[in-house]
């Protein structure tokens, strides 16, 4: 039996141009639109004539299937968001702990160095006018692996002599945190300088000095609110500072990481103090005399 269908193909006996015709018009008699001679449009039903139709499909499927592909864009666009927001938040995991692992290397550098001079490196060199040189961190250099670029650096001239300048686009990847893009040279570890803190200036103090429990006396400081070049002798200053962690008023112990920054304590470990860290807990921790020890931040 011939399917039924709203229309069929329809052939001319005469031209033979096909057309395609409603199933209404089986029957009746007219112009053929190719020839224009008359010709009788055969009924389909029951007569074994093949009927071939376009296929159509019903406006309700038609509005079903589009809503699916727009559901189905969704639900792509919605895993995508999700999946780029996991990588945002791991990559930034990862750079908080390559940060927390330079603060290691660093807090090596300066055991290495009291053990060799028997106290810490000074704040900064001066000359024999007291006029600064060169910062703590150029000092370390050899106790880094940096021997040779120690070498080249002329200490007896200023950080920024002719000669000296060339080597600051040359910072270590110890001394930057890797969320600190685009400031090259820009260093984010500073030292706080004040007379009770472990850096007092130009004369580095002794172990001895630092009568605080260890695990809670500040040595270093991650700073990304002060812009100092790495081999600038230029650090945080205890007078400029509010002491509280990514202030929104003052130059202090500030990062890129969301929520909080790290510090380097003398015992070789490295914080991770929060936002919302009491303000009088941050001066507590990097005065090393008080004889008030703070207690370990949560």
């Amino acid at each position: 039996m011939a399917k039924e269908a709203a229309e069929f193909r329809f052939v001319c006996p005469h031209c033979g141009h096909e057309s395609l015709v409603g199933l209404e018009q089986a029957g009746q008699e007219g112009p053929c639109a190719g020839c224009g001679r008359p010709v009788r449009i055969p009924d389909p039903r029951g007569q074994g004539v093949e009927v071939v139709v376009p296929d159509r499909v019903p406006w309700a499927w038609s509005v079903l299937g589009l809503g699916a592909v727009v559901l189905l864009g969704l639900c792509l666009i919605g895993g995508w968001l999700q999946w780029g927001s996991w990588l945002q938040q791991r990559w930034a995991r990862q750079e908080a702990a390559d940060c927390e692992k330079n603060l290691q290397r660093l807090l090596a550098a300066l055991a290495a160095y009291e053990q060799e001079h028997g106290r810490l490196p000074p704040a900064w060199t001066t000359d024999e006018q007291g006029r600064r040189l060169h910062s703590w961190r150029v000092l370390i250099l050899p106790y880094l692996g940096y021997d040779y670029l120690y070498e080249e650096i002329r200490l007896e001239e200023p950080w920024d002599s002719p000669h000296n300048r060339q080597f600051h686009d040359r910072m270590p990847a110890e001394f930057s945190c890797p969320t600190r893009a685009g400031d090259a040279g820009q260093t984010s570890y500073l030292v706080v300088v004040g007379p009770r803190m472990a850096f007092t200036g130009a004369k580095g103090r002794r172990l001895d000095e630092l009568t605080d429990p260890a695990q809670v006396t500040v040595l270093l400081v991650e700073s990304a609110n002060k812009q100092v070049p790495w081999m600038k002798p230029e650090e945080l200053d205890e007078q400029e500072l509010d002491f509280f962690v990514n202030s929104g008023t003052a130059v202090g112990i500030s990062s890129y990481h969301p929520r909080g920054a790290h510090v380097a304590t003398l015992s070789g470990h490295v914080l991770f103090l929060s936002d919302q860290t009491d303000p009088a807990m941050v001066r507590q921790m990097l005065t090393v005399d008080d004889g008030q020890p703070p207690a370990p931040p949560p």
